[in-house]
């Protein structure tokens, strides 16, 4: 378990490494690895190469992984305030004890975050003016509305 800012910054520059890694070969072992296998296959038993058709797969996932290498930063920064959190409760803060054992996610900050995506954080759901309704309320008068022409056809 690193302690000391040092082994912490160490661990989490690994941990980043190993995602990293984990990333690339698991796109390379799994589904980029098995269409090119199909692939292969297909133009030896036609007799000829067919049109590489793999690059649909392989596009996608290779911008996952790098999706990882730009997130670089953001990735450390967690893994610190994770571990540093760890080393706190071995150390016997009671504080980090209780977010450990209670799963706790660590706090956000979204000020560091903003401006690294496209939108600012937002609550999973909208506030709603008092005029408007909901979407579950929306969908069940277009449910209730639909079950009524079904059954009442010549209305």
């Amino acid at each position: 378990m690193p302690i000391t800012p040092e082994q912490i910054d160490a661990a989490a520059h690994k941990y980043y490494r190993d995602r990293v890694r984990r990333a690339l070969l698991g796109a390379a072992a799994g589904p980029v690895g098995i269409v090119l296998a199909i692939w292969a296959i297909s133009s030896i038993a036609s007799g000829g190469f067919i049109f590489f058709w793999p690059i649909f797969v392989i596009i996608p996932t290779l911008l996952g992984g790098l999706g990882h290498i730009a997130r670089k930063d953001e990735i450390i920064r967690n893994r610190k305030k994770e571990l540093t959190r760890r080393a706190r409760a071995q150390l016997g803060d009671a504080e980090a004890k209780r977010q450990l054992e209670e799963g706790e996610p660590p706090e956000r900050d979204y000020e560091a975050d903003f401006g690294t995506g496209l939108q600012p954080p937002h609550p999973s759901h909208p506030p709603y003016s008092p005029g408007q309704i909901s979407r579950r309320e929306e969908r069940d008068r277009r449910q209730s509305h639909r079950r009524h022409n079904r059954d009442n056809p010549w209305d």
